[in-house]
């Protein structure tokens, strides 16, 4: 097995839970609602903890009702807290964007997966100008009510409306 990296809300408490079924390093990096940020001293910090933990893999991981998302997707209670206006500014044009792509009742899994998404390519092209190593990124939904992490929705699915011709 390899040393993996979960990008996580600290909200959802999934630490024990992921801990609990590892047979190796697990390290963890948490934002509010997955609100990661990669800034360059950031990034310094990933490059470091990749090469000295030989880090090969990276998930991105949310609860399924995780409190950060239901709240940016509902309410907004808690968008006056720093670094999410940008988190929930993005969450609520992808809800908008889906409904516009899809016909059938949008599922917030498929928001959640649209934006994690989105997080990876982020990290994908950071970590490509500053990394010569491989790295699997990816990105899981977890559903307390079954106790099982899922993959998120391909990227093939989670297209912007902009995409389409």
């Amino acid at each position: 097995m390899h040393n993996t990296l979960f990008l996580l809300c600290p909200t959802d408490n999934l630490e024990p839970i992921i801990n609990r079924g590892s047979d190796h390093e697990n390290y963890f990096y948490c934002s509010l609602g997955n609100s990661f940020n990669a800034d360059s001293k950031t990034l310094q910090f990933l490059k470091a903890l990749i090469t000295k933990q030989e880090i090969k893999a990276i998930y991105f991981v949310l609860s399924h009702d995780n409190k950060i998302v239901l709240d940016a997707l509902g309410p907004q209670h808690f968008s006056d807290i720093r670094g999410l206006k940008t988190c929930y500014k993005d969450l609520v044009m992808l809800k908008y964007e889906s409904k516009l792509l899809w016909t059938s009742q949008v599922t917030q899994s498929a928001i959640v997966s649209y934006y994690l998404n989105q997080k990876i390519k982020a990290l994908q092209q950071a970590l490509a100008s500053i990394t010569e190593s491989s790295i699997i990124i990816r990105g899981k939904i977890y559903y307390k009510q079954e106790h099982r992490f899922c993959p998120i929705y391909s990227d093939l699915l989670c297209i912007k409306r902009s995409y389409l011709n």
